[in-house]
């Protein structure tokens, strides 16, 4: 299993509940700053978990591709 899955995952789970904090948590979740800190961040974390998730499915496939070579599909490894 590759790791980024789970990591990517988790992530996008933290990075949700943490952009769902700053979205519904009014102002004390920015406290004195003139941006809400909780849901910028919270966005950062959920881009970084889909960023993860979408390597590990893009290794994923370059993988079963792999695994499927010699089929007749014309690549190197065929002939």
């Amino acid at each position: 299993m590759d790791i980024r899955k789970p990591i990517g995952q988790l992530f996008l789970i933290l990075g949700t509940i943490l952009m769902a904090w700053g979205i519904f948590g009014g102002e004390a979740a920015a406290g004195k700053l003139p941006f809400n800190l909780n849901l910028w961040w919270g966005a950062a974390v959920f881009l970084f978990g889909a960023a993860m998730t979408y390597y590990a499915r893009r290794a994923a496939a370059a993988e079963s591709a792999r695994e499927s070579c010699g089929t007749g599909c014309g690549c190197s490894k065929s002939q």
